[in-house]
């Protein structure tokens, strides 16, 4: 009996998404467009701004000041996630499960995760459990999701299908219009309340220290709000066109798994691999490389595919991947956390007895 209430306390977040979706499927008219919550200023503006706000009163500048120096991570870890991955998902991956007759939408909103930053939450902790460079992954992720908010939406114009009637992606004009109007979103509701947050971090220092707020907790209830929203709109405009097969979404599920399992084993092998370099990466910083690079942000993502998909008619398909990817990354992490953090204590070992001999 005991496990219950552990079990909701530990994994409340994806318990709350499952109720989020659960309850947009019930009553779609609340947090339709036309509802009583109306989304386009509360959660377009108001829940938005709240989320990267309280990002930005969280950020430690101090705490990341030491990691920085650490180049070549950094370039492995940001030129990997948000880089190489969309053009390996876009360029290979898509082409292959578009032959295979895979769903349509389902298969952006898959090309939609591959330009998704690190999240600033998961990657550290697993890096953290694992005994890895948990300075690295606290940069990285921190720096990743501030990168992402001006790589990820050029990547998602570029690559993700617009869902209108007519194609424009040939149209200069249009796309840079396109991306003229994301980036106006993006500065109200993203650079704004970070820095906001930023500015008002000095002055609450002392009580963060001393209360302890759940910052993360208050942001991912907010996060909860605009994925009801998001599935509202979907149930109440458009439920049957939009419901999907069981064995659609099974196959999504499986080529999530394979993909984050694929990255990782990518990232082990590059920052191990004594014929990629004269030196591999210490065992702290493949941990860090392996989580950071492989890991997407559910946090970022959902703001963002919305601020540039406002009027997706299929924008729940876009994110059905990334709501996938999110769980997924954290349990498949958290399995193979002891496997890692027993070749990190190895390979230790086998350090101190080298140096041991040479002396």
């Amino acid at each position: 009996m005991a496990k219950g209430p552990g079990f909701l306390r530990k994994n409340w977040m994806l318990v709350g998404v499952a109720c989020a979706i659960v309850a947009a499927k019930v009553d779609p008219s609340i947090g339709a467009k036309t509802g009583p919550l109306h989304p386009d200023v509360t959660v377009k503006y108001g829940a938005v701004f709240l989320i990267f706000f309280l990002s930005g009163v969280a950020l430690k500048p101090r705490q990341l000041a030491g990691a920085v120096a650490n180049l070549p991570l950094h370039a492995l870890i940001q030129g990997f996630t948000l880089g190489l991955v969309p053009l390996v998902v876009t360029f290979i991956v898509a082409p292959t499960l578009r032959a295979a007759s895979f769903h349509r939408w389902l298969l952006q909103g898959v090309v939609a995760v591959s330009c998704m930053p690190p999240p600033v939450s998961s990657a550290v902790i697993l890096t953290k459990a694992a005994g890895g460079n948990e300075a690295a992954a606290i940069f990285n992720s921190a720096f990743g999701s501030l990168l992402g908010v001006f790589v990820t939406p050029i990547e998602l114009v570029l690559a993700v299908e617009s869902g209108g009637s007519a194609q424009s992606a040939g149209a200069a004009g249009e796309f840079y219009e396109t991306l003229l109007r994301v980036f106006r979103q993006l500065f109200v509701t993203v650079l704004v309340p970070l820095a906001c947050g930023q500015l008002a971090r000095p002055r609450l220092e002392a009580w963060l220290e001393r209360a302890k707020p759940p910052l993360s907790e208050v942001g991912q209830c907010t996060l909860l709000l605009i994925i009801y929203t998001t599935f509202c709109d979907s149930f109440g405009a458009a439920a049957g066109k939009q419901a999907q097969s069981r064995a659609a979404m099974a196959a999504t599920a499986v080529v999530v798994v394979a993909l984050q399992g694929l990255f990782m084993a990518a990232l082990f092998f590059v920052t191990t691999s004594t014929a990629l370099w004269q030196k591999p990466f210490p065992p702290g910083d493949v941990i860090c490389a392996v989580f950071c690079a492989s890991h997407k942000s559910l946090t970022l993502g959902i703001p963002v595919l919305r601020i540039v998909f406002p009027d997706h008619p299929y924008l729940p398909m876009l994110s059905a991947p990334l709501l996938m990817y999110h769980p997924i990354q954290i349990v498949l992490g958290g399995l193979l956390v002891p496997s890692i953090r027993s070749w990190a204590d190895r390979v230790a070992a086998a350090q101190k007895l080298g140096d041991a001999e040479t002396v």
